[in-house]
């Protein structure tokens, strides 16, 4: 079993489904490269969220939305025996860094949609530092004068 840990946005709306054994949705997630002369490759990545969890990410997930999806890879094969590979995904998020670009308007992506919003706290400013100012007076002895080592007898 190959697990799959990956980052990028979802491709097209996804769809919630239903079998026999239950609901299930679908996505794909697309993630790029760009190449040294400037091409740039896309890859799809089917996806597969199965029972309640699958309920509430489709709630929560539309076209657009940045995620990390962490799963094993799956291969079936359907009636007419084409075979499908997809990650079941076991965890799907939004990377901290990406949450402020997220299409969604509510940007409390997994928290509880019953709870209270929170909003950030205004943080305490860092103090800058500031280079001292040379006083008038020099230091006297502080600083020796001359070369305090004795080494004049060193050939290099």
């Amino acid at each position: 079993m190959f697990k799959v840990n990956g980052c990028g946005e979802v491709a097209f709306p996804p769809e919630m489904k239903q079998s026999a054994k239950g609901d299930y949705l679908t996505f794909k997630v697309r993630s790029g490269k760009t190449l040294p002369d400037g091409r740039v490759i896309q890859a799809y990545t089917r996806c597969v969220m199965f029972g309640e969890r699958a309920q509430v990410a489709a709630k929560r997930i539309e076209q657009g939305t940045v995620v990390s999806i962490e799963g094993e890879l799956s291969t079936r094969k359907d009636d007419e025996g084409r075979e499908w590979t997809s990650v079941r995904v076991n965890d799907l998020g939004v990377p901290a860094l990406d949450a402020a670009q997220q299409p969604k308007s509510d940007r409390g992506y997994w928290r509880d949609p019953n709870a209270q919003p929170q909003y950030a706290q205004a943080a305490t400013p860092i103090p800058q530092y500031t280079q001292p100012q040379p006083s008038a007076q020099p230091h006297k002895g502080i600083v020796p004068q001359g070369n305090p080592y004795k080494d004049d007898g060193i050939p290099f």
